[in-house]
């Protein structure tokens, strides 16, 4: 992130940004108490943030 964001100073239009993602459904055996999601749900999301904000960025 911080590699991403030093970049942004020569490139100030670039978005940049950062997806805080749960554990995967299998992970969670492990992680009982903590959030968890499909991997393919995940994968959704992070496509359809990252084409929001490459339209955003137009």
């Amino acid at each position: 992130m911080r590699g991403a964001n030093s970049g942004t100073r020569r490139k100030p239009d670039l978005p940049v940004g950062f997806i805080h993602l749960p554990y995967e459904a299998r992970q969670a055996g492990r992680h009982r108490s903590l959030p968890s999601m499909a991997l393919a749900t995940m994968e959704n999301a992070v496509r359809i943030a990252i084409a929001a904000t490459a339209r955003s960025a137009r």
